[in-house]
């Protein structure tokens, strides 16, 4: 796991090397660069895998060819063995050296021979061609910008700021969808002119000619002849394979443990895979609402090292601003906390970590998903289309809402997003479809990414190994919500491996005491950020604003808890542009 960054068209190594310092605590234990006429490459190194030679950029025989990498590659022994038959000399062990002699077999088609979660960059000096790709599921993240004929690259906005030229503005036609769903879309961010690569993408740069095409698409599903039986033996064996690849490290392996049946089920499986206790990783707020007795009986269950960590013991209010510094863009969700601290704790044991995002998704886990199955499929079909579509966590503002606070009587100006399939196209496979290529890439797993990477941890899916994706979307919707019991097929499965108390248990979402925080730590810097901010009181209603605050102590339960986040956006908006527009100093609200 790492910090790539690099341009084409001009060189400017101080520019570089500037670059490759902000995303530093990407990569702690190196750096390395290539300067070639008019690019530059550039690399803060996490050492995971092939500890003394694994130094990026890495060539081919010729030096023609230079690669830097983010992430992993994890079929890069079978891939090197591969290539070396076919006549290719390695000189390191990295899979980032396989990834250079597989571009050089394959061409452009070498996306398609990597299993694994990266964003990576390549220059071809023979065909003078820059290369940018991301993953398929957009695990890794990878953000660009085009000034002039040249463009700049890097793993996180923060680098691509260091050039001057860039002037920070916000871009404000995403801001609606931002108020909506609380990120941006595939290819854009909120910085006016920075782009995000979209998952499963490759951006080819020759001279001023930029070209994006993608190079995989999550497959539409189809049912499958096999009996159940056969099903859910074939997803096991798919999803201990996904286990056991993400077990290859140099350095030790741990993993987040919430009591759940997505990180219990990654914990017994992993648990196999290692020779001493695997380390888990718990965080709870002190509240009654702690998930600790059912990640201990797992911890029990699978002979981990198990430990617990207590958010209620750190100052919010000093750790707030680093955290959105972290995430570049605003990502409305205040889990960014926990998982930020949880981190953190973590680093001190281990350099890898299992988490268990992506389930819920593949094998319709959300409480919102048993809308398409029965007996909720009766109901008619807009009905269940309306009720879907404000079903937490899709919206924290609706179109109304978004109108009154932004001073405007229409959204003509600041059309309202529309990221729902369309209402004839409703479907089970589809709103799981859109949440897989929507909200995993811009909320959840650019969430994990930013606070793990924060402290140079790095954090693993599992569950989004990409080839059991591609089959949990042959799976007929009997083995994904059985009897209103969602990722069923994962229940079954794992009924041998974990407690009963687990299996049985129903989803209960990450419940977080915001409200308490807001009103015993946060009430007096939220009111008074919200009021004095200059971009909010530029472009939101101060009445909207002062609504919003009061409800937060609504005794209304709906009303509260929407409002609630509603202000919980705002604030961290305004605290973002404070850090990123304005370059205020935000060290402590």
């Amino acid at each position: 796991m790492c910090g790539i960054c690099g341009t084409a068209g001009f060189e400017d190594p101080n520019l570089l090397k500037k670059m490759c310092e902000s995303i530093a605590h990407r990569g702690p234990n190196d750096r390395g660069y290539y300067f070639g006429e008019d690019v530059s490459l550039g690399h803060t190194r996490l050492s995971i895998i092939d500890l003394e030679s694994g130094h990026q950029p890495v060539h081919n025989e010729n030096e023609d060819i230079w690669a830097i990498i983010n992430g992993e590659v994890y079929n890069y022994p079978e891939l090197t063995t591969l290539l070396k038959e076919r006549g290719h000399t390695f000189y390191t062990n990295s899979d980032t050296e396989a990834v250079v002699h597989a571009y050089e077999e394959y061409g452009l088609k070498f996306l398609e021979s990597l299993d694994g979660m990266f964003s990576l960059a390549i220059w071809d000096e023979n065909n003078q061609y820059l290369i940018l790709a991301r993953d398929r599921l957009g695990k890794k993240p990878l953000y660009y910008i085009e000034s002039g004929d040249s463009i700049l690259f890097s793993s996180e906005i923060k680098s691509i700021l260091e050039f001057q030229e860039i002037n920070r503005e916000i871009n404000f036609d995403l801001l609606p969808h931002y108020l909506c769903y609380r990120s941006t879309p595939n290819d854009a961010t909120l910085f006016k002119g920075i782009k995000k690569l979209s998952p499963g993408s490759i951006l080819r740069k020759h001279g001023s000619q930029v070209t994006i095409n993608k190079f995989w698409k999550l497959p539409r599903c189809r049912l499958s002849s096999t009996t159940d039986t056969g099903l859910i033996a074939q997803f096991f064996n798919l999803f201990d394979e996904a286990i056991q690849k993400r077990m290859i490290s140099d350095v030790p392996i741990g993993a987040y443990l919430s009591g759940g049946i997505d990180s219990s089920s990654v914990v017994a499986l992993a648990a196999k895979y290692v020779d001493n206790p695997l380390d888990t990783f718990c965080v709870g707020f002190g509240e009654h609402t702690d998930e600790f007795m059912y990640a201990e009986a797992v911890a029990e269950s699978a002979g981990t090292n198990h430990h617990e960590i207590i958010v209620d013991s750190y100052d919010i209010k000093k750790i707030l601003p680093k955290i959105i510094w972290h995430l570049d863009e605003p990502i409305s969700d205040p889990a960014v906390i926990p998982t930020y601290l949880m981190s953190k704790e973590t680093k001190r044991y281990v350099d890898v970590v299992l988490t268990g995002e992506g389930a819920d998704e593949i094998l319709a886990g959300y409480p919102k998903y048993k809308l398409f199955a029965y007996p909720f499929k009766i109901l008619p079909r807009k009905l269940r289309y309306q009720i879907y579509q404000y079903s937490p966590p899709s919206t924290v503002f609706n179109s109304d809402e978004i109108i009154q606070l932004m001073h405007s009587k229409s959204l003509e100006k600041y059309p309202y997003p529309d990221l729902f399939p369309k209402i004839s196209n409703v479907s089970l496979g589809g709103v799981s479809h859109q949440d897989i290529e929507y909200w995993l890439p811009n909320y959840l797993l650019m969430k994990v990414d930013k606070m793990t990477m924060a402290h140079g941890l790095e954090a693993r899916v599992p569950f989004l190994d990409y080839k059991l994706v591609e089959y949990s979307t042959t799976l007929p919707e009997h083995l994904k919500i059985n009897n209103l019991i969602g990722k069923y097929i994962l229940r079954k499965s794992m009924s041998k491996l974990l407690p009963k108390k687990i299996i049985n248990r129903t989803k209960k979402g990450f419940p977080l005491p915001l409200n308490k925080w807001i009103n015993e730590d946060l009430r007096e810097v939220m009111e008074s950020k919200l009021h004095d901010s200059k971009i909010i009181n530029e472009k939101f209603a101060p009445d909207q604003v002062n609504k919003i605050l009061r409800n937060t102590d609504s005794w209304e339960p709906v009303k509260r808890f929407r409002s609630t986040n509603q202000a919980w956006l705002l604030f961290t908006f305004a605290l973002w542009h404070d850090i990123f527009i304005s370059e205020n100093n935000c060290e402590r609200l």
